[in-house]
């Protein structure tokens, strides 16, 4: 018999990830406990994301048993395959905007930092936009006079582009020698008898997990366009054979008629 309705698991599940997720705001913020050692800092980010994963796999098994309430990632993202990059992105640019906005509290009363600054800039344009995006998947975000956005598009890949560019420009100044996040556990630095101090955050990884999800996002695009295509120029050769002897069988009931109209 089956159990459908068994959602005790779940709630556990929903439990252990807002724990986590206190544990990871908590213990990985900048000049966080978790920067001490880094078994601290993984471990708090792999509960985290194995608490995620475990949910989504109970969602997935409740589904098989037959279950149709429960709603896993699976569901979410089949729309597009460029949906869980999408996703992927959202999170990570807000982790790089509340980590960097947070240094830069920190270091209110020394002198601005401009590179600090930019990537709170791109961090918050690219969370907003891949939220856009992403609702815009469920047509739930309208703009451009009131229409849904073409996703799948020209304009969807357009806009990935820019943002991987943003992100080539973000890694390259944030976590260059010198950078305010060149090291996820920070860094004592000696610069010409100026020593510079950096707290460890989660900017470095959350960075760098940006712009390779931008990269995939860009990546599935290139492969849903293909497939678009091949299916397009298929259904159209199908068309072509199947009007074609229809159109031969027409001709040639006209050339008989014609001749025994003839005789």
């Amino acid at each position: 018999m089956k159990n459908t309705k068994n959602y005790f698991e779940g709630f556990v599940l929903l439990f252990f990830i807002v724990w986590w997720t206190g544990g990871v705001i908590t213990a990985t913020q900048t000049g966080g406990i978790a920067f001490v050692a880094l078994n601290i800092y993984y471990s708090f980010w792999i509960c985290f994301f194995i608490s995620i994963y475990t949910l989504n796999a109970w969602a997935n098994y409740q589904q098989k048993e037959g279950d149709s309430d429960v709603i896993s990632f699976r569901n979410l993202t089949h729309f597009s395959s460029t949906l869980r990059p999408w996703y992927s992105h959202c999170f990570f640019s807000f982790v790089v905007f509340g980590s960097t906005t947070q240094l830069h509290v920190q270091s209110l009363g020394q002198p601005l930092n401009y590179a600090m600054v930019a990537t709170i800039c791109i961090s918050a344009i690219s969370f907003l936009v891949s939220a856009v995006v992403i609702l815009a998947h469920y047509k739930l975000a309208c703009c451009f006079g009131g229409q849904d956005p073409p996703v799948g598009g020209f304009l969807e890949i357009t806009i990935a582009i820019a943002l991987t560019i943003m992100w080539i420009c973000e890694v390259s100044i944030a976590t260059s020698y010198g950078g305010f996040a060149a090291t996820p556990t920070g860094y004592k630095l000696d610069y010409n008898g100026t020593v510079i101090l950096q707290p460890g955050s989660n900017i470095f990884f959350a960075s760098w997990f940006s712009f390779i999800s931008m990269c995939l996002v860009i990546r599935h695009w290139n492969t849903e366009r293909a497939m678009e295509l091949a299916t397009t120029k298929q259904a159209a050769i199908d068309a072509t054979l199947s009007v074609g002897p229809n159109e031969l069988s027409l001709a040639n009931q006209g050339v008989s008629y014609e001749e025994d109209h003839d005789i």
